[in-house]
């Protein structure tokens, strides 16, 4: 999963402004501590003299500070993994509780006064106006959620624990799940108050990839692995990497070519040269870009019949548009994964099976494909999660 890297240095931060006066609150997010010996703001807020925080303590209790008063969870959270944490401010009832999942970490405590502090939300740092005075959260981070109620251990843990959330729960004011995985912001699911990356950075996990060489001649999938006909809808993703040296096809059921037997439901994604090309039935376009560079990137292609558009995508960016009018399903031929086989029916009517001399050197993961044109949005979010 990806999440966000706090190296004791940084931190996020919202330019949107909080009033919490007077306000029931549900403070909730992921973590993943390293182990420093201090203890560690996750979450603070207040600039009018006021203060609202969210601790782990050295000894993995978590701490909850409102103004003077200093309150800490009877019970630990455990050192190893992410770990979902709670504070819940009641300001109806004058309580503090603290949550470990859905788990309640400890009796309610007592408060003496309300909050009413105003300020932008703090991750990973303490809210003081002088950054030089302010201590800082080591560790990772994510699914940082700010509720305008007083939830319990089941809504915390149970009804929106361990899931994405759409940003239209009840009561849900922010939402950043942290899982962008580019740009220098944290998107706000909710009401768009996008929070900035000040000295942090992105955690990306290290996967298991197909990697090919040219002698391996690609990987062939079930003929039924890539389904659709000339008149369906689909998104089509994978990532790949690749340098000079490896350029070839990426995926195919085909040539693409239009003389080729089946050539109407047949494609073919791949470097002609150092120009990644889509092929299909005869028609080719250019997917303009260096992307032969021994890094990783992500290619996605969405094809949208009652708009008329097929759009390419290269690492979230549209990099090529076309219409579809003309252009076929996909079934039938070789499936492969790096590299080509086709079909040609030859003079005497017979057909020859032909392995391509254009065979992939490199990586390919996550090939996935859905039975619909996928919004940015959904298309995004499978890139990172």
């Amino acid at each position: 999963m990806v999440s966000v890297q706090f190296d004791g240095k940084g931190s996020i931060e919202t330019e949107a402004r909080r009033n919490f006066s007077g306000k029931n609150l549900t403070i909730d997010l992921m973590v993943k501590p390293n182990e420093t010996g201090r203890d560690m703001p996750l979450f603070s807020h207040g600039t009018n003299g006021q203060k609202l925080q969210l601790w782990l303590t050295k000894d993995y209790k978590l701490k909850g500070v409102v103004n003077d008063q200093t309150f800490v969870s009877d019970s630990t959270i455990s050192k190893t993994g992410f770990k979902q944490v709670a504070m819940v401010l009641n300001q109806t009832d004058s309580t503090v509780t603290f949550f470990k999942g859905g788990v309640q970490a400890g009796k309610p405590h007592k408060l003496t006064a309300l909050y009413t502090g105003t300020g932008p939300l703090i991750y990973g740092r303490t809210n003081e106006l002088d950054r030089k005075a302010s201590q800082y959260y080591e560790g990772r981070m994510m699914e940082a959620r700010l509720w305008y109620s007083a939830m319990d251990g089941g809504l915390i843990g149970t009804t929106y624990g361990n899931q994405r959330l759409t940003g239209y729960e009840k009561d849900l004011v922010d939402y950043y799940p942290m899982n962008e995985g580019s740009g220098k912001y944290v998107k706000d699911h909710t009401q768009g108050a996008n929070a900035q990356m000040i000295g942090t950075s992105w955690a990306i996990p290290r996967g298991i990839s197909l990697k090919l060489a040219k002698e391996d001649k690609g990987m062939l999938l079930d003929k039924n692995a890539l389904n659709r006909t000339s008149d369906h809808d689909y998104t089509l993703m994978f990532w790949f990497k690749t340098d000079a040296e490896g350029r070839g096809t990426l995926l195919s059921n085909g040539r693409g070519l239009k003389g080729d037997n089946g050539a109407d439901n047949q494609f073919h994604i791949g470097f002609e040269g150092d120009k990644l090309m889509y092929r299909s039935n005869g028609f080719s376009i250019e997917v303009p870009g260096n992307w032969s560079d021994n890094n990783w990137h992500n290619f996605a292609m969405t094809v949208n019949r009652g708009r008329n558009v097929a759009n390419i995508y290269v690492d979230k960016e549209l990099r090529t548009t076309f219409g579809v009018d003309s252009l076929g399903g996909i079934s039938g031929g070789y499936p492969l994964i790096g590299a080509t086989r086709y079909d040609v029916l030859k003079e005497n009517g017979e057909v020859e099976t032909v392995d391509g001399t254009d065979a992939m050197a490199g990586n390919v993961d996550e090939l996935m494909f859905f039975a619909q044109a996928l919004p940015q949005q959904p298309r995004v979010t499978r890139l990172v999660c």
